[in-house]
């Protein structure tokens, strides 16, 4: 994460960059971070794929939790 941290902050205009970050933050199950990361891809490359399954799937993986919660009162 650090070496993502570091090329974004050099070249903080590269979707490549910030697109490993954002796959790396769900590995890592970051996903509040990770959707932040997504939201900022979309205005960049708002014709990318891949960007809004990612978007998709951190929000899929955030609402399962919140239906666990309420279905269990945890």
């Amino acid at each position: 994460m650090q070496l993502l941290d570091k090329a974004v902050s050099i070249v903080p205009n590269n979707p490549l960059c910030r697109f490993h970050k954002a796959k790396l933050l769900v590995m890592q199950e970051r996903f509040t971070e990770a959707l932040a990361e997504l939201n900022r891809l979309k205005v960049m490359v708002p014709k990318e794929p891949m960007v809004y399954f990612l978007t998709g799937k951190v929000k899929f993986i955030l609402r399962r939790g919140l239906y666990v919660q309420c279905i269990t009162g945890v």
